[in-house]
């Protein structure tokens, strides 16, 4: 790629200008800020977007490019094709990734990281020329990080990943490649930095350039600062000089020895060395301010940090889930189906199978009345979310009859609960066989911390058994364990039972349809707390000009525009399912930060254990995985 720029219709700038890069075999990193143009590279790459200037050599649509996007929900195009495929390169796939024989048959209803082996490995499938893979650590635990990497060393051509998976990069990455903001004279522009090594050594290499532009940036500003002293000294002395040859001594003009030294003055030249003198100055110093114009440097951050004004609920419990079992997954026995396939699906009930750990819809549709199940005899999970909170135009937030959207976040005010909460949403324990015993997921809970543990033996999980789960209005909980055990389901079954209390719910997964919400949502404030919701988008640092002026935020610019939009309505429950999915490291940070001081009842589930330490949380090396 060389000198080339990109503009999004309707934006104010490029997105990038004059920016090259090379690919060449083996695996390079693309590292950067969200929105700051990662994706929009990758698809130029592809050849599914075209450059305003510049040129991308090879031509794409010579090459076979397998594309790995981030989205869970995108269903490979070869999916049936690599379910048939049964060759010994695909093998060595599905070995590597421990894919399950079933799962390609299975899609839509695997987890978030069993789905991301099943996208990875249908890419792989295709054999390409080049492979990029856009953020494929998201949504999955410790295990299938180690699964991605053995698969991603097997391949041998041109591997281009965009991650902010430190561990990811520095165990397959020979080069990174990092967009960045950099401060050049009087504005920010974006530039790309090719350096070697893994991200470790990227970000090291990437400071000691910093820090010696700094410096040099500091020494030319201290250069100018003296010139510029100097040349006013000068110009003094150049004023006295035009002065007397104004004005001129009186001289007798039959003083003759005088009128001799005045004439000698001008023939040598003494009066013109101060003006030569200070044009010299002028010189060097129109010389050091080109230097220091070029010299970039980085742009400041915005590193502030944000707060919740929020008074925890009254309630002695925010959520209570009695003892009992939580059908789910199609290997479920007819006797776990039975009861799910009471569930009126008319009303937007949800059925065992659609409870498997996916966070495609865990805030999508209101659910069943959940009385009206238990009438019938049927406990199946449902799915209960109370409208979005809205702003009325007194500018105080009161409930609203807008719809929840895949992944949209849940501003809510008070919501009705209707069923016991010791029941609701699944089986007693004495009524499960031991047959279906085998395969249940289990639950140990202990301190700030849920562990959700797969079946004993390696079997697929049909449920989840768990125990008495009480949450306080001011408790903050990790939600840990490998993918599929049924992490997600279990927070279903959790905002099944909550209290009447305003709750932010942010799921795994976000769409195209909750962008566009975002933004209308944002459009429609008023401007005072638009201002608030902007100002707390700034401080996770991202940038609120371009979100303006595009609309089109990124995925890891959503997450943090949707944290936003629910912080006036001061929510006393928050519940976060895999919040560090898209996010930068710098966001990460600012989030932890975040929720760590959050005086309200906090539920986070999350493989990153790094995260969870930094947001409070007491997590142990084997525990966050």
């Amino acid at each position: 790629m060389n000198d080339v720029t990109f503009t999004y219709p309707h934006a104010p700038e490029p997105l990038f200008q004059h920016v090259g890069t090379t690919f060449p075999l083996g695996w390079t990193a693309v590292l950067g800020d969200n929105g700051i143009g990662k994706s929009t590279l990758m698809s130029i790459v592809r050849g599914e977007l075209c450059p305003d200037s510049g040129t991308v050599t090879p031509n794409p649509r010579r090459l076979v490019i397998g594309y790995c996007p981030q989205d869970i929900a995108v269903r490979p195009a070869n999916l049936e094709d690599f379910a048939a495929d049964w060759s010994p390169e695909a093998i060595a796939m599905r070995d590597d990734l421990q894919l399950g024989d079933d799962w390609p048959y299975a899609f839509a209803r695997l987890s978030g990281g069993e789905r991301k082996r099943v996208q990875i490995a249908c890419t792989l499938a295709l054999r390409p020329d080049v492979l990029i893979l856009d953020e494929p650590t998201n949504h999955v635990d410790a295990d299938t990080r180690d699964r991605i990497i053995a698969a991603m060393r097997r391949y041998h051509g041109i591997g281009i990943v965009v991650s902010h998976d430190v561990e990811l990069i520095d165990a397959v990455c020979g080069r990174c490649v990092l967009f960045g903001r950099r401060h050049v004279g009087s504005r920010n522009v974006t530039v790309l930095s090719t350096v070697r090594g893994g991200y470790s050594e990227a970000v090291t290499q990437i400071g000691m350039r910093d820090a010696a532009n700094v410096a040099n940036a500091d020494a030319v500003r201290r250069e100018i600062a003296r010139l510029a002293a100097a040349k006013a000294h000068r110009y003094a002395k150049v004023q006295q000089v035009e002065s007397r040859k104004s004005h001129g001594e009186l001289i007798d003009r039959h003083d003759h020895d005088a009128l001799n030294r005045r004439k000698l003055a001008k023939m040598t030249g003494l009066d013109r060395g101060v003006t030569r003198a200070y044009g010299q100055i002028d010189g060097r110093l129109a010389e050091a301010r080109r230097r220091a114009e070029s010299i970039s440097t980085p742009a400041k951050r915005y590193d502030g940090e944000l707060c919740l004004d929020v008074v925890p609920s009254h309630c002695r419990e925010v959520i209570r889930l009695g003892p009992g079992v939580i059908p789910f997954g199609a290997n479920s026995t007819n006797t776990v189906m039975e009861a799910a396939e009471d569930v009126p699906k008319a009303t937007g009930g949800t059925t065992a199978a659609d409870t498997a750990d996916s966070a495609d819809d865990m805030t999508g549709a209101v659910g069943a009345d959940a009385a009206d199940i238990v009438g019938k005899g049927a406990k199946a999970l449902i799915s209960v979310v109370e409208p979005m909170a809205t702003v009325a135009s007194s500018g105080e937030w009161s409930p609203g009859p807008l719809p929840l959207a895949d992944g949209m976040i849940a501003a809510t005010a008070a919501g009705e609960i209707a069923a016991d909460s010791a029941t609701a949403g699944m089986f007693a324990t004495d009524t499960v066989s031991a047959e279906i015993s085998a395969g249940l997921s289990r639950v140990m809970y202990f301190g700030d911390r849920i562990r959700v543990m797969p079946p004993q033996g390696g079997s697929s999980a049909v449920g989840l058994r768990i125990p008495l789960i009480s949450i306080g209005p001011r408790d903050h909980i990790a939600v840990t364990g490998p993918n599929g055990a049924g992490k997600s389901a279990l927070i279903r079954a959790m905002l099944v039972h909550t209290v009447d209390a305003p709750r932010l719910v942010i799921a795994q997964n976000t769409t195209d349809t909750d962008r566009e919400d975002a933004m209308r949502r944002l459009d429609a404030l008023p401007a005072d707390v638009r201002a608030q919701v902007l100002g707390a988008y700034a401080r996770l640092d991202a940038d609120t000009d371009r979100l303006r002026a595009t609309g089109r935020p990124s995925p890891g610019e959503l997450r943090k525009l949707l944290l936003c939009l629910a912080l006036p309505a001061r929510p006393q429950l928050i519940v976060l399912d895999e919040p560090t999915n898209h996010l930068d490291l710098s966001s990460k940070k600012a989030l932890a930060s975040m929720l760590a001081g959050y005086p309200g009842a906090l539920v986070v589930v999350s493989h990153d254990k790094w995260f969870l330490r930094l947001a409070g949380f007491g997590v142990s090396e084997e525990s966050a995985v």
